[in-house]
């Protein structure tokens, strides 16, 4: 009913239905993730984002969608790149499959200075020629 709602610009009754959800089990990493989406979106809770996103994250490790809208947050906060850097070295099974978070892996390379690592990841991948290939997951 949440996403409904939500979906409908109702975003109040949305996020008290996923706030009731979560209050039943708190470990569902799609309300979550929604909560967190949100919380950023809709009212300007950052850390309350970050907060939930990481607990989505944690909950499920392998989840590329949720690796990658961490990701973006983080990069919107100003966390440092060694620090997203490190986070994808620790979770490189997640998002290696990924052309999208793959390219921001090498971004990070590159943005750290770690050209010629950033030209190997770049040569030794094949990427996917579709549009849209991405979201295969």
């Amino acid at each position: 009913m949440g996403n409904l709602f939500y979906d409908k610009q109702q975003f109040e009754r949305a996020t008290k239905l996923w706030e009731t959800s979560k209050s039943y089990d708190d470990k569902f990493t799609i309300v979550l993730r929604n909560l967190a989406l949100a919380y950023y979106n809709k009212y300007y809770k950052q850390h309350k984002a970050r907060e939930l996103l990481e607990k989505a994250f944690t909950l499920n490790t392998k989840d590329a969608r949720i690796f990658l809208e961490l990701d973006q947050l983080y990069k919107i906060l100003n966390i440092s790149l060694k620090e997203r850097l490190k986070n994808y070295e620790v979770y490189k099974e997640t998002f290696m499959l990924q052309d999208d978070l793959f390219i921001e892996y090498v971004t990070l390379h590159n943005m750290s200075g770690q050209y010629n690592e950033a030209y190997q990841l770049i040569m030794s991948r094949k990427f996917h020629p579709w549009e849209g290939g991405e979201l295969n997951w």
